[in-house]
């Protein structure tokens, strides 16, 4: 029994000796199994992410920047009667969205899934309107949660037309040497221009500018699509994109245009002066000089035909009969068959009238020696050969009589002196003449009386 007391009791096993078993053979059993393990931990990782990505609940926010808006309804608001006058691009060129995406379809949401626009066919009136801008939300890609801007303010008119604008055609340059281009045709004559009626209004003709410069030298029809010009009343350009032109309603950009070339031939009047008046001056008269005003005229048509024409007359000739003074008139040309154009369709002549000059000899007229010193004598020649020439009718009625040839010997001593005669005509009654002495010098001898 003693012994029996003396023997220590027997201790109970140890607590930590057990979790550190179990540790240790989980992580033998790790590192015995770890790529299976690895395995399934993958695979519960994408399961949840899977599971989360299928939540239509579960959303991002994604933002879309500088958005191109579409600008809707336009037709339908100039049926109405109306249009924005307003540069919509530039108000809206910085357009940006905010969209609750789902998280599955986040890389692949863009800004054409929502279709952002603006809707004309919203306006009613005229005036300073606020005009929102428009989305759809999508089911497969999210809602749109906010617009930056969210709306812009447009000013509207009135959409009018204005039909019968004439079309003006305006030619530069010269044609061709040798050529003459005819007044250009064009198609359309008169347009119709569609747009704001603060627009339209100003709009007062269309211009067309040919340059005959560039025309080619050849007879014939030319034809061309030339731009044009809107012009207001004062002649300045009208440009805007919101004017339309149109004929019967096509669409026009540019007008048609049509020349006919024609070659061309200087024809002389003033060479042909004597076809442009008619009769004959009073008896005793002629004409002396025409002048004609323009000297040329310029005649075009087919070549074939032009160059047999070398004279112009008149329609009814400028009258000179039984005349005895300048006649000055304006007569018209006639208007030759098969020709385009002539560059004057009348002419400015004047036909100057002249008495006829006449020369009339008229021999041994009396010589007079005039202003003999007193207490003198003279002695010279006792008669002249005189020629008188002038108006045919006033020198056929002058007599010898008429004549005074005269030595004038004022203030001479007495001797021999060769001295020059003159001859005056008695009643001239201003009449242009001239007078030839022969001899034109005499000899005088001066005496001292006895």
């Amino acid at each position: 029994m003693s012994q029996m007391m003396n023997q220590a009791p027997a201790q109970p096993p140890r607590e930590p000796n057990r979790v550190w078993k179990a540790i240790s053979g989980l992580l033998k059993m790790a590192v015995n199994n770890w790529p299976t393990k690895l395995l399934a931990l993958l695979l519960a990782v994408g399961l949840w992410a899977g599971l989360i990505a299928q939540d239509p609940t579960l959303t991002r926010e994604k933002t879309f920047r500088d958005v191109t808006v579409s600008i809707n309804g336009s037709d339908t608001l100039k049926r109405n009667g109306l249009v924005v006058v307003t540069d919509l691009e530039a108000l809206l060129d910085d357009v940006s969205f905010k969209v609750d995406v789902p998280q599955m379809q986040y890389s692949n949401a863009q800004p054409v899934n929502f279709n952002v626009r603006v809707d004309l066919s919203r306006i009613k009136q005229a005036g300073e309107q606020e005009l929102a801008i428009l989305t759809t939300n999508s089911s497969a890609y999210g809602k749109v949660a906010e617009v930056s801007p969210a709306s812009v303010r447009v000013v509207v008119e009135e959409y009018v037309s204005e039909g019968f604008i004439p079309v003006n055609v305006i030619r530069v340059g010269e044609p061709p040497a040798g050529y003459y281009a005819s007044d250009p045709t064009c198609d359309p004559a008169r347009i119709t221009v569609s747009g704001p009626k603060s627009l339209v209004e100003q709009v007062d003709r269309a211009e067309v500018v040919v340059n005959q410069a560039i025309l080619p030298a050849r007879e014939g029809l030319v034809e061309k699509a030339v731009s044009f010009t809107l012009l207001d009343a004062n002649g300045m350009p009208i440009e805007s994109d919101m004017l339309q032109v149109t004929s019967d309603s096509v669409l026009r950009t540019r007008i048609n245009v049509a020349v006919q070339m024609y070659a061309k031939r200087d024809v002389s009047l003033q060479e042909n002066s004597q076809t442009l008046y008619a009769g004959t001056p009073a008896e005793g008269y002629e004409v002396t000089d025409v002048i004609v005003s323009p000297e040329i005229v310029t005649v075009a048509g087919k070549k074939s035909i032009i160059e047999s024409i070398n004279t112009l007359s008149a329609r009814v000739p400028l009258s000179i009969a039984g005349k005895k003074d300048t006649v000055t008139g304006t007569v018209d040309l006639k208007l030759l068959v098969n020709v385009a154009s002539m560059s004057a369709r009348q002419a400015d002549v004047t036909v100057v009238i002249k008495p006829i000059r006449e020369e009339r000899i008229f021999r041994a007229v009396p010589l007079t020696i005039t202003n003999v010193p007193e207490g003198m004598t003279a002695a010279g020649p006792y008669t002249a050969t005189v020629t008188v020439t002038g108006a045919q009718s006033w020198v056929r009625e002058l007599r010898k009589t008429d004549l005074n040839v005269t030595c004038d010997v004022a203030g001479l001593e007495p001797g021999v002196h060769e001295l020059p005669l003159t001859c005056t005509i008695t009643d001239e009654t201003d009449e242009e003449y001239s007078v030839d002495i022969e001899p034109m010098t005499v000899r005088v001898t001066i005496d001292a009386r006895d």
